[in-house]
């Protein structure tokens, strides 16, 4: 579908929805039988997906070093998380990848406008406050995050 609207409009810009995308990632846990883990907050595999999900908060250029990097450093040695890590990297970071993260890193900043009702509710009562929604890390360009 990606290559069709391509094809039909070739100046188009193809994000991905941040809700969807973390819940294919949450999926290919479950099929990892890594939910166990996930669900650990003192699991070192858990702390380590939860690193995975913080990707695409970074700018699009880093999320290939930040992963090749420093989570791989970090991950943890069991079948399971290299399974989860092969993935991400093949399907989301890899040079050929189908999604590569100009489609989804830094997603928060860039789309101002969605489809989800509740995350359309909390910009629009953001932007009336000076309070800031505390899951996410950078808000139309700004990096603060808390309350003020």
């Amino acid at each position: 579908m990606i290559s069709a609207v391509h094809y039909i409009w070739p100046e188009a810009i193809v994000a991905l929805c941040n809700f969807h995308l973390c819940q294919a990632w949450y999926r290919k846990i479950q099929a990892f039988n890594l939910t166990t883990d996930y669900s650990d907050v003192k699991s070192l595999v858990g702390r380590w997906l939860r690193l995975v999900f913080a990707l695409p908060t970074l700018f699009a250029d880093s999320v290939r070093e930040c992963f090749l990097t420093t989570l791989t450093d970090l991950m943890p040695d069991t079948t399971e998380a290299n399974l989860f890590a092969d993935y991400i990297y093949g399907t989301y970071l890899h040079q050929d990848c189908s999604y590569p993260p100009i489609m989804w890193a830094d997603i928060l900043c860039r789309n101002v406008k969605t489809t989800n009702a509740c995350v359309a509710f909390h910009r629009h009562f953001q932007s009336s406050r000076q309070t800031y929604y505390p899951i996410y890390f950078k808000i139309h360009g700004s990096s603060q995050s808390g309350t003020k």
